[in-house]
């Protein structure tokens, strides 16, 4: 697993590197910056299978999802991502672009989406409890 705590992923004058369908599984992006980053259908949860040692049992699958805490994802386009189960809580979402984003079970406390767009998004199971959700588009009316 990779730990990219408060790695600055994008910067003045050099922009953001194309981490268009880029797999997150498992990585640690607590406070990282992400500011206008191109993160078009990148997964950020990733499945794998436990081989016990010495069992001749099934192996079990096993999800493991990448942490966004607190990170600035201002200006970010997620469209089409793989997010389910990810930890978005605090972190900075204004003006993102989440259209299309798988979202259920992911953890959005206290998230700032101001002006940013669901729309299509599948926010089943999401935990929403103290995001700021002023402007945001495509939201369901169940949770407005």
């Amino acid at each position: 697993m990779a730990d990219l705590t408060e790695a600055v992923l994008c910067a003045p004058g050099i922009g953001c590197a194309d981490l268009t369908g880029a797999i997150f599984g498992g990585a640690d992006l607590t406070g990282a910056h992400l500011e206008g980053a191109n993160l078009r259908k990148a997964t950020f949860c990733s499945e794998f299978f436990m081989f016990p040692v010495g069992s001749t049992d099934e192996p079990k699958p096993e999800t493991t999802c990448a942490t966004l805490r607190g990170a600035t994802l201002i200006d970010a386009n997620f469209s089409g991502a793989e997010l389910t189960g990810a930890d978005l809580s605090g972190a900075d979402l204004t003006n993102a672009d989440l259209t299309q984003v798988h979202l259920s079970k992911a953890n959005l406390s206290k998230a700032n989406l101001t002006g940013a767009n669901l729309t299509g998004a599948d926010l089943t199971n999401t935990k929403l409890g103290g995001a700021t959700l002023k402007g945001v588009r495509g939201l369901p009316p169940s949770l407005r």
